[in-house]
């Protein structure tokens, strides 16, 4: 089996995603390395700690002492990471971080390369997006017992060591764990599992709210992959929050009425004088951009649910050198009134003064081709003093849009 022939019966051996399918030694050069976890756990360093889905358990509780410990003593350059965690856990913890992709960009564009691109060709972008997944641990079973996820995901073993994970459809785990949600009855349990024994190369898709425990001996380090649904409904609420956060900002304020003035000024009414509504544009025009706000912006990480976190460069650092595009992400943008375009990179957007010739650069990005900045910048004077240009590219640097590259041996555009 190839990387990518196990999409040619993915969708009919999983009964439409509804049962769970194993491809053993799928990736003959692995997808993701414990290199890439080190490497994520020293990136976290600088994150505000509220904003680090990071959580690590001990003895069936989370320990909030040694997620710090995870901030302040990620492994060093060169550590194997089975060394890190014995110097920084007593044994029997586990410690899960969503959002990975935030902090290894290599593992985002490897994963969108080999794993979500070619997914998409058979299933769609999930408008939820997709999240990046680690878990950690040398405990005897998931800590929190087993358990049912809303989202389907793809498991996939880091590393030599061996992991087992049990499955039960949700009418399996019903019949003998009643109407509960979550149970640590494992041994009772037991006798209708469908067990699976993973090793390092081997995939394993897990359907949405299939219940599922992992065992393991010894460190056991996994990926997963998960793919995020979400209703009509709750996008609809996604979006319209996302504008509300936009449009009203500030501290939020309790809001009362005059018992007497039943018939005053409602709230609503000096929002909606807040609302950045072209003329004569409605709200479901408005909430129409909004969609398609969001829709850029998740196709241009790729589908990936976070945006990268990067270092910040100067302006003038791009003077004199030659860009390329960071594949396989795409920059979008979308014309605005006002004399403005959005411009999506990486699940970020940012606004600025309409050019009429920056979509022919951003086609050729597009196209893989490398750039010279100052073919850039003569391609949008007069509009664009060499100033502004060099702040533009800066930006789809620092969000992670475009590259350096060394100029010898490129052939520029």
């Amino acid at each position: 089996m190839t990387a990518d022939s196990w999409l040619d019966t993915f969708l009919a051996d999983s009964q439409a995603m509804r049962e769970p399918v194993l491809h053993r030694g799928l990736y003959k050069e692995p997808i993701c390395v414990l290199d890439d976890v080190a490497e994520v756990l020293r990136n976290m360093r600088g994150a505000p700690p509220k904003s680090l889905l990071l959580r690590v358990y001990r003895d069936g509780g989370a320990r909030s002492d040694m997620e710090a410990r995870v901030i302040a003593h990620p492994p060093e350059p060169g550590e194997p990471l089975a060394d890190w965690w014995r110097r920084t856990f007593p044994p029997g913890c586990a410690l899960v971080l969503n959002g990975g992709e935030r902090f290894c960009s290599a593992l985002g564009r490897r994963i969108s390369e080999r794993l979500l691109l070619p997914l998409y060709r058979e299933i769609g972008i999930p408008w939820g997006g997709v999240d990046l997944a680690f878990f950690l641990g040398d405990y005897d079973q998931t800590p929190f017992g087993v358990h049912a996820d809303p989202d389907p995901a793809f498991i996939i073993p880091i590393g030599q060591g061996q992991r087992t994970l049990s499955m039960w459809s949700p009418e399996a785990f019903h019949r003998v764990a009643g109407a509960r949600e979550v149970s640590f009855a494992l041994e009772a349990l037991r006798p209708s599992r469908r067990q699976f024994s993973l090793g390092e190369g081997d995939q394993l898709f897990l359907p949405a709210r299939y219940y599922h425990v992992g065992e393991n001996t010894g460190l056991s380090v996994t990926l997963t992959v998960s793919l995020g649904e979400v209703t009509a409904r709750g996008l609809t609420r996604k979006v319209f929050e996302g504008l509300m956060d936009r449009q009203l900002p500030g501290p939020a304020q309790n809001l009362r009425f005059d018992l007497e003035a039943a018939d005053g000024p409602l709230p609503i009414e000096a929002a909606v004088e807040r609302w950045a509504l072209r003329d004569a544009q409605t709200v479901a025009e408005w909430l129409h951009d909004g969609f398609e706000d969001f829709r850029l912006s998740l196709l241009s990480n790729a589908g990936l649910r976070l945006s990268p976190v990067l270092g910040h460069h100067a302006p003038e650092a791009l003077a004199g050198e030659v860009v390329t595009r960071v594949a396989p992400f795409p920059i979008r943008h979308r014309w605005m009134d006002g004399d403005r375009m959005a411009l999506f990179v990486r699940n970020a957007s940012v606004t600025i003064r309409a050019h009429k010739q920056l979509p022919a650069v951003l086609a050729q990005l597009e196209e893989g081709k490398a750039l010279s900045v100052a073919g850039i910048v003569t391609t949008l004077q007069p509009r664009f003093r060499e100033d502004a240009t060099l702040h533009v590219l800066n930006l789809l640097r620092n969000l992670g849009g475009i590259e350096i590259v060394p100029q010898v041996g490129v052939e520029v555009a």
